[in-house]
């Protein structure tokens, strides 16, 4: 890589975890009243949301487009 170009991840084996926003923002549509917000439910198993536990990786070798599997929960 030279200095100032950006080329994204170096070419590998890494592995996935995945993350969620579990909040949800309501406005009140009053002024001076604050937004509620409210937990989401997450879509997949929660072993997803840690590398340690997900058992996903990905080989990056250039290019690379990821079509990735998961269990709901």
């Amino acid at each position: 890589m030279e200095s100032g170009e950006l080329k994204g991840m170096p070419a590998g084996t890494y592995k996935v975890s995945f993350m969620f926003v579990m909040e949800e923002v309501i406005p009140s549509g009053q002024e001076g009243i604050p937004p509620t917000f409210i937990n989401k439910p997450i879509p997949i198993d929660r072993k997803y949301l840690n590398v340690a536990t997900s058992g996903l990786t990905c080989e990056v070798k250039g290019r690379t487009k990821f079509d990735i599997r998961v269990e709901k929960p």
